[in-house]
């Protein structure tokens, strides 16, 4: 199993109807991506203790979005990354509220 999880910060302005919209994108997503085992995805809520952790800890960076993304293999996710849906979502409708992502693959 290979897991992709990717962090979303959305451009300045981004509106709570966007983001809703933003989070059925994916799910149309991963309804259509073959070998996916799972996908979760939903807006990052801080913890009201996290702001504790920050003077013993690494400073951390939150973004908005988190998805998490469970695929059988590396192939699967390889084929998921060349889908010509997964490229139109990007093109069409993730450019426009995406400012940054951060990814991460682990087995």
């Amino acid at each position: 199993m290979v897991t992709r999880i990717v962090i979303v910060e959305f451009h300045p302005g981004v509106t709570p109807q966007e983001i809703t919209d933003f989070a059925m994108a994916l799910r149309v997503l991963a309804a259509r991506t073959p070998n996916l085992v799972r996908m979760a995805c939903g807006e990052h809520h801080t913890m009201p203790s996290e702001s504790a952790l920050g003077t013993d800890a690494p400073a951390a960076t939150f973004g908005n979005f988190v998805s998490v993304w469970e695929f059988e293999d590396e192939q699967a996710l390889d084929g998921f990354l060349q889908q010509a849906i997964h490229g139109e979502m990007v093109r069409q409708r993730f450019q426009r509220v995406v400012r940054k992502r951060y990814i991460a693959n682990f087995h």
